[in-house]
């Protein structure tokens, strides 16, 4: 759990999914610049917290020429623009039909994914998470959406 983190803050889960146990999602219906939200934990016998990020191209892609086809890919990038560019926990690169658990090798535990349809909730995600906004080294502290109100 984070410390010194403020009401605001602070919501209900987003999902029925309990936050120990993995949300089945599925990542065939995401494509680039989808906003979305996705399970993270630092231990397997740690809870999910939820993060934001957003759904990139895949680096064969060439979206500035129109010939993106990362739908038809069985890979899927999920970005943290609140990270700086070139930075090593920016980009992460997952396969459609694998849903269970991510280990990205470097300790940290990908889950499930929930794409986010509200206009509001991305506004709330932008507010309180700007591009570029988080040190690389703040990688125990947990996001906003970590933090969850049972009622």
């Amino acid at each position: 759990m984070g410390k010194n983190i403020g009401w605001e803050k602070v919501r209900a889960t987003p999902v029925e999914t309990p936050p120990n146990a993995f949300h089945v999602s599925n990542l065939n219906n995401l494509t680039p610049a989808d906003h979305i939200e996705i399970q993270f934990r630092t231990a397997r016998q740690t809870s999910y917290d939820w993060w934001y990020a957003t759904i990139g191209h895949l680096e064969t892609c060439d979206e500035n020429e129109n010939h993106c086809r990362c739908d038809q890919s069985d890979m899927v990038v999920v970005e943290f623009k609140q990270y700086s560019l070139g930075s090593q926990i920016r980009r992460l690169v997952l396969r459609k039909n694998n849903n269970r658990e991510h280990d990205d090798g470097m300790g940290r535990l990908y889950g499930g994914i929930r794409k986010i349809h509200s206009q509001q909730q991305i506004n709330m995600w932008k507010r309180l998470f700007p591009p570029h906004h988080v040190p690389d080294f703040i990688l125990s502290m947990p996001p906003v959406a970590a933090m969850f109100l049972i009622p």
